[in-house]
């Protein structure tokens, strides 16, 4: 498994310059190509005529070989998922808002080519991480290579000998340069062993967690994400507000302490989805589950206006709790939550369109069976994913004891610090 680390250096003057130059040249020969793709029949996005056509382009001066070679590459790839898309489109142009555009032109102000460097163009030296450069600018700036300080914090989670990539990126919201350190670990073996955990993502409530062979129930705490995005949008709107008074025009751009709140907003976003992916992934570990079986949310938010839902990436929580699992040895599985919501996991209704009446829901986040039984909702979410998962086949360790107990225990609400 491939994973990535985000390492943001002080760069000197000199590097800045650098790095600017190279993402210029990157932008200038991506862009040539793909104009002649757009405009030119006998010119395909295919690498290896790519390479051979525009091997004495200029740029390439300028660039080192692994820099073009990467830069023809993505350019390559996008024009294949630009395919993929459109048939898909074709097949299903509901699932789109419309049309996929083939891929755009690069532009130094607003989203810059990334520069990439493969583990051939790496060399790291005393604690110092080393990337090549062309002769042409190593002559230019009187350098030998584009030197970064590596913190001891980097090399105690980095195995710098794994390391596969490294991209240099500019964030699109500070304009701000940082490297993309990409290395391979190896994944755990699958364990053997018999629990099986679901888990209901929402919003409120982040995720509802559930296990087959023990009656334990936890909700990982969305609100505090959901009050931090709420206050975020409130402060941009006043600046935008104040903004627009003193230029008398609705048509503004960012101020520096806009940028700011949306750059802490989406840290902010991006560490708390972590830190509640990590301890979904230890409550996993600590109940002994060898598969967690989570719903299927994509394409949830398409017809949603609320932006304290569309603002959080839940399904990017999803993807978190996937990689982080595998690391473990814990299989991740997706399955269709239609229909979970509305039915009744205690009294064992099959989950289908003629059962689900959503109507028991008698309060926000309270749902009444069929016999009276209260149950959170999001609880009984879980419990229908994960007899979804096993068909209905089995009646579960927790539904069984609700039944003879009348009564279900009430989840923990776990809060991530």
């Amino acid at each position: 498994m491939r994973l990535s680390f985000k390492f943001k250096p002080k760069l000197s003057h000199k590097q800045l310059v650098i790095i600017n130059e190279l993402a210029w040249h990157c932008s200038k020969l991506y862009n040539t190509v793909n104009y002649q793709i757009k405009n030119n029949k006998d010119v395909k996005a295919v690498y290896t005529e790519l390479e051979t056509r525009y091997k004495n382009n200029w740029h390439n001066d300028y660039l080192h070989s692994h820099n073009r070679q990467q830069a023809l590459k993505q350019l390559v790839q996008d024009w294949k998922s630009f395919f993929n898309s459109l048939k898909d489109y074709k097949k299903n142009p509901q699932k789109y808002k419309g049309q996929p555009g083939s891929p755009n032109f690069k532009h130094m102000n607003s989203n810059p080519c990334e520069i990439i460097f493969t583990n051939l163009a790496v060399r790291i030296r005393d604690n110092k991480l080393l990337l090549s450069l062309s002769k042409k600018i190593q002559s230019k700036y009187n350098v030998k290579a584009l030197n970064f300080e590596l913190p001891e914090a980097v090399q105690s989670i980095i195995d710098l000998d794994a390391v596969q990539q490294i991209k240099i990126k500019q964030d699109r919201i500070s304009k701000r340069w940082y490297l993309l350190i990409i290395y391979k670990v190896k994944e755990a073996k699958e364990s053997k062993k018999s629990n099986i955990m679901a888990v209901d993502l929402g919003l409120d409530n982040l995720a509802t967690l559930i296990f087959k062979n023990n009656s334990d129930c936890y909700i990982i705490n969305g609100k505090t994400i959901k009050s931090k995005n709420s206050y975020f949008n409130k402060e941009i709107a006043r600046l935008q507000s104040i903004r627009m008074r003193q230029l008398a025009t609705s048509k503004i751009r960012d101020t520096k302490r806009i940028k700011y709140l949306r750059l802490k907003r989406k840290n902010y976003i991006r560490d708390y989805l972590h830190k509640a992916s990590c301890k979904i992934v230890d409550l996993a570990i600590e109940n002994q589950v060898e598969t967690i079986v989570i719903g299927d949310i994509k394409n949830i938010k398409q017809c949603s206006k609320l932006k304290s839902f569309v603002q959080i990436p839940i399904q990017r929580l999803k993807k978190l709790i996937e990689y982080k699992a595998k690391l473990k040895g814990i299989k991740v599985v997706g399955i269709d939550e239609s229909y979970t919501s509305g039915c009744s996991s205690v009294d064992l209704e099959k989950i289908n369109k003629s059962n689900y009446d959503k109507s028991r829901r008698i309060t926000r986040g309270l749902f009444k069976t069929n016999e009276g039984l209260l149950i959170n909702a999001d609880q009984n979410g879980s419990f229908n994913i994960l007899r979804k998962y096993h068909n209905d086949k089995c009646i579960l360790r927790p539904i069984k004891e609700a039944r003879d107990n009348g009564f279900v225990d009430n989840p923990s609400r776990l809060r991530v610090s």
